[in-house]
Parts: structure tokens; C-alpha cells; sequence
């Protein structure tokens, strides 16, 4: 067996398991995040910090619960924001899901895992501003 034929049983077999892990996540999702919309969700990146805190303020005018989600280096900042939604605002953190995703490296060619996290926030009882 070739190193080719290598590589391309390893993509087939990472492309199966990925699709036996995205049917749970979907089924976990779904138990766990009924009232979650897509659209409450705050991804979190490379942009400014006060940003993704203004995405957050701006969510919570639409929804009770929002979600903020980040992985890899940007857990820190999602971290901090979620802080300053409690401390500014006066939400209250629900869960935090800690987690890992897995995708294929084009480079190195093969499977790599990064961090993720999950951090349910909703609204306390108001906000402290208003």
C-alpha cells in the first residue's frame, strides 16, 4: 500500500467518523439548547474585544439566552467578555461547555483538535445600567 492509499483511507475513515460525531452532536445539541436560537449565538474571533461584548448587549435585547462560542486562543477573550456581560450587565452564566473540535490539516495532513467552549448566559433580572 502506497503512502497515497495511506492518506486517502485515513480521509475516508476521518470523514466517517465525523459524520457519526456531527449525528450525536446534533441529538445533544438538540436536548440540550431547545431554546437556543442560531441567531444567539456570539462568535467569538480576531476582532476588536468590545465588539463581540457590543454583539453580546445587542443579543440580549432579542433574546433571554445567548450563547457565546470561541475556540483555540480566542477562549480567553470569550471568557473575558462573558465577565464583563455578568459584572456590566447583570446576566448570569447558565453552563459552560468545554469541548474539542477535530478537522483535517491540509499542511500537515492529518487530523488536528482544537479547544472550543460553550458559555450560556442569560438575563439575571435586568441590567444594572438601566
Amino acid at each position: 500500500m502506497t503512502e497515497k492509499d495511506k492518506v486517502k483511507k485515513e480521509v475516508k475513515e476521518v470523514k466517517e467518523v465525523k459524520k457519526e460525531r456531527k449525528v450525536i452532536k446534533l441529538v445533544n445539541d438538540e436536548k440540550k439548547q431547545k431554546d437556543i436560537d442560531i441567531n444567539n449565538i456570539v462568535l467569538i474571533g480576531n476582532k476588536d474585544f468590545m465588539n463581540y461584548v457590543s454583539a453580546a448587549e445587542f443579543q440580549f435585547r432579542k433574546a433571554d439566552t445567548i450563547v457565546i462560542r470561541s475556540r483555540g486562543r480566542y477562549i480567553s477573550r470569550a471568557v473575558d467578555i462573558s465577565q464583563v456581560m455578568v459584572q456590566r450587565y447583570g446576566a448570569k452564566i447558565e453552563n459552560i461547555e468545554i469541548g474539542y473540535d477535530e478537522f483535517m490539516n491540509k499542511e500537515k495532513g492529518k487530523m488536528q483538535k482544537t479547544s472550543t467552549i460553550d458559555i450560556t448566559i442569560s438575563k439575571k433580572g435586568g441590567s444594572k445600567n438601566e
